[in-house]
């Protein structure tokens, strides 16, 4: 878990920087703005993600092809 900590943590700072650069060094005003407007979709867009995984349907149908409980004897019956 530590690790995924700082893989946000470095994500966030390198998204810091880059808009840090994008900005300029004088205007604290516009990298906070630029900042936290990122912060945020990103926030939302793994919202969204998070809310269309948890949708969808995960289990296979039923379709009678897992035969783990079934004995040889039953599946060649079955089969011929």
């Amino acid at each position: 878990m530590n690790k995924v900590y700082i893989l946000v943590l470095v994500f966030l700072v390198v998204g810091g920087v880059m808009i840090y650069n994008n900005v300029g060094e004088d205007d604290n005003v516009g990298f906070f703005k630029g900042f936290f407007t990122w912060t945020w979709n990103v926030v939302k867009n793994v919202k969204d993600v998070t809310g269309y995984v948890v949708s969808k349907e995960w289990m296979p149908n039923d379709n009678n092809t897992n035969f783990s409980n079934s004995t040889l004897e039953e599946l060649e019956l079955k089969y011929l």
